[in-house]
């Protein structure tokens, strides 16, 4: 089976065609423990607040998934209207039903039922592990065997304390962008895993802003020492600079 990315082949939704980008929203709960949902600037070609760090681009074809109630949707507006309203009940439902222990959040069904909830409106493949080889992420056959290693090997980094918590958190989010469990919506998903399992390990819901607190007109530097970052961490295990971009 051969890989393909955003160009001719099949992607991550098994249909052969092109890939076009379409952006996404940024979700955060502030400090208070209301839930903002951050409009998306049309004059960006990169914004923190609608394409974001670790997002999948979707393909043209990925219309075919679209749930019955969203087959009317014709532009990208309209797909991050839609995506960013569910997301926003979901935080919502997330808010009313937070998990009480790391070890009821590190489970695959729990972590699929949040995907679901995120997604589950516009997307037939939400809470569904991703079934095809892409560019980006594992063979989607090792998905569930990866993941599960992860999760347990998170828990055991709480248990020991082997690393800070906000650490322990960027680690989990890095590690399943690299799995890529899902046909999309993997960043937005590892971020909130990530600030959820903070607000357990009594880092506070507003730990993680993801470039939130860094201000307007960095979008493209963020990006760029974000991208670095992670290559950073990759290379030498050194998840400080990572961190520093999470907490921005």
């Amino acid at each position: 089976m051969s890989k393909t990315g955003g160009g001719r082949g099949t992607n991550q939704y098994g249909v052969k065609g092109a890939g076009k980008t379409v952006p996404s929203k940024k979700d955060n709960r502030n400090p208070e423990g209301k839930i903002e949902l951050l409009a998306p600037d049309p004059n960006r070609e990169w914004d923190l607040h609608t394409v974001q760090f670790g997002e999948t681009p979707l393909d043209e074809d990925a219309r075919d998934f679209l749930t019955d109630r969203y087959q009317h949707i014709q532009t990208k507006d309209e797909l991050n209207v839609a995506e960013s309203e569910n997301i926003f009940e979901a935080m919502e439902w997330l808010n009313e039903h937070p998990f009480n222990a790391p070890i009821d959040l590190l489970n695959q069904s729990a972590l699929l039922d949040l995907h679901r909830r995120m997604y589950g409106q516009v997307w037939t493949w939400a809470g569904h592990t991703r079934q095809r080889e892409t560019n980006i992420g594992i063979d989607p056959l090792e998905i569930t065997h990866e993941w599960e290693i992860l999760l347990r090997n998170t828990q055991f980094q709480i248990e020991n304390e082997t690393h800070p918590p906000d650490e322990i958190c960027v680690r989990l989010h890095r590690r399943m962008l690299q799995i890529h469990c899902f046909p999309n919506g993997n960043g937005r998903h590892a971020r909130l895993v990530a600030n959820e399992l903070g607000r357990i390990l009594e880092l506070g819901t507003d730990a993680f802003t993801w470039g939130q607190r860094s201000g307007e007109g960095r979008e493209e530097e963020l990006r760029r020492q974000y991208l670095d970052a992670l290559k950073h961490a990759d290379a030498t295990d050194d998840y400080g600079p990572l961190i520093a971009i999470a907490t921005s």
